[in-house]
């Protein structure tokens, strides 16, 4: 018969044994808990880059539109519409023209498509001449700034050719629009 002694180094040894095992166990499952998470970790880090970049390129355009906006409804800004000529008579855009400041922005509501060779510019009448406001392409949306322009009494657009000319093309005249009166 065993002493027991010998039955409680036994019962320790398989005792030791099965907790080696279990903690063995837990241990293997707990590291692949660990690489699945990891792994699931890894799969989201690039979607969540993505959605602070979409986040960032929707604030950017939503501060765009607010800025757009308070120069839309500023009293500051006199809003000049422009319409079509012979040219194209379903044209239409906007300037808005602050007088103090001589800020111009256009808006375009309808220009058409032209050659990639040429751009439209924009031109203010000073005191009887024309003024170059600046060049642009239809690929924005909301307003554009343009050149600053001291004394407007009106604005046209025309094409011409690619970064624009010191004078206006008058055969290519888009829309033209004169300040409304004052009020």
């Amino acid at each position: 018969m065993p002493s027991p002694q010998a039955f409680t180094w036994k019962y320790a040894a398989t005792a030791s044994i099965a907790i080696a095992l279990i903690a063995s166990y837990l241990a293997y499952s707990y590291r692949e808990s660990w690489i699945e998470s990891q792994a699931a970790l890894n799969a989201l880090t690039p979607q969540n880059r993505q959605m602070a970049q979409d986040y960032n390129v929707v604030n950017q355009k939503l501060d765009k539109i607010q800025g757009d906006m308070s120069i839309i409804e500023s009293t500051s800004f006199t809003k000049v519409v422009m319409t079509g000529t012979a040219n194209d008579l379903n044209a239409r855009a906007s300037v808005y023209w602050n007088a103090s400041t001589n800020e111009a922005y256009i808006s375009i509501q309808n220009l058409k498509d032209i050659s990639r060779e040429n751009q439209f510019q924009l031109w203010a009448i000073v005191k009887g001449k024309t003024v170059d406001v600046g060049v642009f392409d239809k690929n924005f949306t909301g307003l554009l700034r343009m050149k600053d322009v001291e004394s407007a009494t009106a604005f046209a657009i025309t094409i011409e050719p690619r970064g624009g000319k010191d004078s206006p093309t008058m055969e290519t005249m888009q829309v033209i629009g004169p300040l409304p009166p004052r009020e």
